[in-house]
């Protein structure tokens, strides 16, 4: 005689578990939007970064990691202007 009472309020805790869990993640985020720096500053400049030249024509090293050669490299995005081809 018991169980239907149980059951009826393991139902409406995990339903208010559930609408809480579901809430959570937007209360954070608006609390993240709202919070704003009180004195604004001049944006930054960029800085001029070093240019290093990779050579992808050597493999890389099993040693002392042996899924290094299968690893994917990532290439960098080219930045500033870019030139696709040349203009007649």
């Amino acid at each position: 005689m018991l169980l239907p009472h149980l059951n009826a309020a393991f139902r409406r805790t995990t339903a208010l578990a559930l609408a809480i869990f579901m809430l959570l993640p937007s209360w954070a985020q608006d609390a993240q939007q709202t919070a704003q720096p009180a004195a604004s500053q001049p944006p930054q400049t960029p800085q001029p970064q070093q240019f290093v030249l990779k050579d992808y024509s050597k493999p890389r090293s099993h040693f002392p990691n042996p899924i290094g050669p299968y690893m994917p490299r990532y290439v960098e995005e080219r930045r500033g202007r870019a030139r696709t081809r040349e203009q007649p």
